[in-house]
């Protein structure tokens, strides 16, 4: 399951099962970071994605659609 979408106990857990084995302290930290991280999802204003100018599509690179050589 993805990290963002388990629960504490499950993500304690597995952090606790880390080779070499972590700190009570670390595994606290790792654990708080994930569930901070999984505030973001559920946060009011969503976070927008922007991508830069550069990243342009098909018609920006010069590329043109359906042009692949078979």
């Amino acid at each position: 399951m993805p990290g963002l979408l388990q629960t504490e106990g499950r993500a304690r857990a597995l952090f606790a099962q880390h080779c070499p084995p972590l700190s009570e302290e670390t595994i606290d930290q790792h654990t708080e970071a994930r569930l901070s991280r999984q505030k973001l999802l559920t946060r009011v204003p969503l976070a927008e994605l922007s991508l830069p100018d550069w990243w342009g599509g098909p018609a920006k690179s010069g590329g043109r659609r359906g042009s692949h050589a078979a």
